[in-house]
């Protein structure tokens, strides 16, 4: 099921907090984030935000997965399963509920992955394939082997064959295998055969290998077994990684490493949690965090990119002074994050490390 939201000539505008991003998809001029508030684009051209959310026909507001299709269509996944799909040309948004509508209780989309003309969806029940011109499910797959049906997915990529990353391990296509429902269509991994642990989180071609990451370091594929690799992170969840020709970013807990030619160097570290990773060789590293993304460029100079807005999506008391500001608190007791105001223009937020005279938040 899709719906088409046209652009939106409203008055109407919504302010969200978006300083925690979940995933983003960097491109030469800029990225997209995923946040829990709603999407923004920055543009390094202009040094601009684009933010999109209800005002603008968005449908997903916990969104946990973003990527782009070969058209230029921004694509969106929320915690709900509903799927955003942004056209930049005319600012319309389309929506598909299917994973939405379905009756899975769990219903995250967890990955979003362009492959050729389709988007793989990794979802908490399973792998969907959507046609990127039509956007009409072609597959969807519950049972991989003997793991329990509707298994969590957290990333699925095709290299040649399908690779999926579960809670309960690896499913691999097997070769020569047509009717992918079929749980006998798929090989099956886990700890057992040599994995680190069976929440697998995201899988790659490394060079020849095919390399695995998981929550407490890596492995790669040698015949029919899993065998340790990349040693220095074992025990470390791997929150992602992105190859580029012969090196490997990584991103483990909150720091980003390159491996290249067998050394190990540490690029960066955040001093907040991070989330995902995304790279393009003109624009640089992009890393998701819980304060907005973080940029590094070629020279690895950082930058903070997250849009103005309000320290959180939390209104408990609100009022609009008689030259027309609006001021709202953020929580009671010690639970919320200061206070904060709109001046028509601009959101300023107040907490006890910019007011002294508040005594809590």
């Amino acid at each position: 099921m899709v719906i088409t939201y046209p652009q939106q000539f409203t008055n109407w505008k919504n302010y969200t907090d978006m300083k925690e991003v979940r995933n983003v998809h960097a491109f030469s001029n800029g990225v997209w984030a995923a946040t829990g508030g709603g999407a923004f684009l920055y543009s390094g051209s202009s040094s601009s935000f684009t933010t999109l959310n209800k005002a603008e026909g968005l449908q997903g507001i916990l969104l946990t997965t973003v990527t782009a299709d070969k058209l230029g269509k921004v694509w969106f996944g929320s915690s709900n399963g509903k799927i955003d799909i942004f056209n930049p040309d005319d600012n319309s948004i389309k929506v598909i509920l299917d994973i939405f509508n379905s009756n899975h209780i769990n219903k995250s989309i967890n990955g979003l992955i362009l492959s050729g003309d389709t988007i793989i969806v990794s979802s908490d029940f399973g792998v969907s394939l959507i046609d990127t011109d039509n956007l009409l499910f072609f597959d969807t797959f519950f049972k991989f082997g003997d793991f329990p049906t509707n298994t969590k997915v957290n990333n699925t990529v095709k290299i040649n064959l399908i690779y999926i990353c579960t809670d309960e391990g690896v499913a691999i296509q097997k070769q020569n295998a047509v009717n992918l429902s079929a749980p006998e269509s798929w090989n099956v991994y886990n700890e057992d055969d040599g994995l680190p642990s069976n929440k697998t989180l995201k899988a790659g071609k490394f060079l020849s290998d095919i390399i695995v990451s998981t929550d407490n370091g890596f492995a790669k594929l040698s015949d029919t077994i899993w065998v340790p690799c990349l040693p220095q992170f074992n025990g470390k969840i791997i929150l992602d990684f992105v190859i580029t020709g012969d090196s490997l970013l990584i991103l483990a807990e909150n720091k980003v490493y390159l491996y290249n030619s067998n050394q190990l160097g540490e690029l960066y570290t955040s001093p907040n949690e991070t989330n995902s990773l995304s790279y393009n060789k003109t624009f640089g590293i992009t890393i998701a965090g819980s304060k907005g993304v973080v940029h590094l460029d070629a020279s690895l100079t950082e930058s903070l990119l997250v849009p103005n807005g309000p320290a959180a999506n939390q209104f408990p008391s609100t009022s609009v002074s008689e030259d027309g500001i609006f001021w709202s608190a953020s929580g009671i007791a010690g639970l919320g994050v200061g206070f904060y105001k709109y001046d028509k223009t601009t959101w300023t937020n107040y907490n006890r490390s910019n007011t002294t005279v508040l005594l809590t938040n």
